[in-house]
């Protein structure tokens, strides 16, 4: 494999890390019940899109480091948050 394909799924590997802490905190705090979202395929999917596409940050920012490329895609989720907190839709007047 070559390295930018592992850089890719080192990205793709830290989104998918950070989903599964957050339905395992969830589970614990709920007596072992998968959330219901998690049972809906529309909510899987695109988790998975997501997480399929973080990996594409790491490789985008130039990492040569597989723990930077990590890191990146378990930021991935943040980075999108903030980006579309930020944007401010063109106003319809003008």
């Amino acid at each position: 494999m070559n390295s930018l394909m592992i850089t890719y799924c080192c990205g793709v590997a830290g989104s998918a890390c950070v989903e599964l802490v957050f339905m395992l905190e969830y589970c614990r705090s709920h007596r072992g019940h998968l959330p219901v979202v998690y049972r809906r395929w529309p909510f899987l999917i695109a988790r998975i899109s997501f997480a399929l596409l973080a990996g594409i940050f790491p490789l985008a920012s130039g990492v040569t480091n597989y723990m930077t490329a990590i890191e990146i895609g378990a930021a991935a989720q943040v980075i999108v948050t903030q980006v579309l907190k930020e944007h401010k839709p063109y106003d319809e007047k003008r």
